[in-house]
């Protein structure tokens, strides 16, 4: 028992002892020298007042927001074909001019291209030539046939008229005779002997006439077969107008496809469409088609650009805008139209008016519950001294928005 009461005992001057050194300890630090108050000038407390880039907000009816001025608007570049870049001629930031020369392409595979249509071309005109001579050719012999035709069918009826008449002729002759002899005979003048023989003579003329007409229509049957031959060979045409209208078909165009690769020469020089600063595009079609974990290409000789497939970018400096993101609660209040001003401390001193062109109807999230809004601010100041890349403040009063759709509705 009187163990126990000695360990109390010992435990509450221990817990004195403790409580004794922390209140000598506690009055050691407020008998100390008292730290000093940071002092802060009026320029520090300016800058206090003002919220952070990443705190912007809305304060009543004025809505200020962090926006980056950079081109309003940039036009693609792309090539005319298909081709290897064989000289680059800008660089990432390059000022251009409108016109100015940026990059040549290889025009070794264009210039082969163009040799193969000037062969096709070639072939094709030989091809058109050959098949006009042999045509006139041809012409030409059907028309001596057909000639040399009709002139033997009208030389032999004439020749076989001929020959008709002197048959019948000599026919008539013997038929007189045969008379004569006859009525001499009657009258006791020649001899029954003379009279035979003038018959016989008349049967001798009338079986010739008789050949004579067999063999003039015989020969002019043939001729007039052979004149029907050559006219029906005459309508049957190796070449005909049609192969001849097909062949000039092919060559207009063949020369159609020669001058417009001729043509493309030209889109192997790539030029600025506009002035302003150029950005190179780092993937082209190809380096997108690489594996995935392969390094993107660089653009540069040897780099293949396809026909419509943007390589470079050209950002006009003639005007500037910023895009800003707009919380979800102030966007509905914004109106295109609605005049902003632009301050930055690159310019200082100086207040840029602009012009609310474009709120995007979807937006982005930036956290639980909260949506952004990319809108688009013109300026419509003059850009001298700014330069693309700058920041800016942009404030825009909401309060000229109710204003005027107040007026709207009344």
């Amino acid at each position: 028992m009187k163990g126990t009461w000695f360990r109390i005992l010992g435990l509450l001057l221990f817990v004195g002892a403790l409580a004794a050194g922390g209140g000598w300890w506690v009055m050691r630090g407020q008998g100390g020298a008292t730290p000093p108050v940071k002092q802060t000038d009026t320029a520090e407390a300016a800058d206090a007042d003002k919220p952070s880039r990443t705190e912007w907000q809305t304060r009543g009816d004025v809505l200020t927001l962090p926006g980056l001025i950079e081109p309003f608007e940039a036009i693609p570049v792309s090539a005319r074909l298909t081709a290897a870049i064989s000289r680059l001629l800008v660089r990432d930031g390059s000022a251009v001019s409108k016109g100015q020369l940026l990059c040549v392409l290889d025009d070794v595979e264009l210039r082969r291209q163009i040799d193969s249509a000037r062969l096709v071309c070639l072939q094709a005109e030989e091809t058109l030539r050959s098949a006009r001579q042999r045509r006139a050719t041809e012409q030409e012999s059907k028309r001596l046939s057909l000639a040399r035709a009709q002139r033997e069918l009208e030389d032999y009826r004439a020749e076989s008229a001929l020959q008709l008449q002197t048959a019948e002729t000599a026919g008539a002759r013997a038929q007189r005779e045969l008379t004569d002899a006859e009525a001499l005979y009657q009258a006791k003048a020649v001899s029954a002997e003379e009279v035979r023989a003038k018959r016989e003579a008349l049967e001798d003329a009338q079986r010739a006439l008789e050949l004579t007409k067999t063999s003039t229509a015989a020969g002019l049957a043939s001729r007039e077969k052979a004149l029907a031959q050559v006219q029906l060979e005459a309508q049957n045409e190796s070449v005909s107008e049609q192969d001849i209208q097909a062949y000039q078909m092919a060559v207009n165009n063949s020369r159609e496809e020669l001058a417009d690769r001729q043509r493309r020469l030209a889109d192997t020089q790539v030029v600025a469409p506009i002035g302003g600063t150029v950005r190179i595009i780092s993937r082209t079609r190809t380096s997108s088609m690489t594996a995935t974990g392969q390094s993107a290409e660089m653009l540069g000789p040897g780099v293949r650009v396809f026909d419509g497939d943007p390589f470079l970018e050209i950002a006009t400096t003639e005007q500037a805008c910023l895009r800003i993101e707009v919380d979800e609660t102030d966007v509905a209040r914004l109106r295109l139209g609605l005049p902003a001003k632009i301050t930055g401390d690159a310019f200082p001193g100086r207040e840029l008016k602009g012009e609310v062109i474009t709120i995007q109807t979807s937006g982005r999230k930036a956290g639980e519950g909260v949506s952004l809004f990319p809108v688009t601010v013109l300026i419509t100041s003059p850009l001298q001294g700014v330069r693309m890349g700058m920041t800016g403040d942009v404030t825009i009063d909401l309060s000229k928005a109710a204003q005027s759709e107040k007026r709207e509705t009344q």
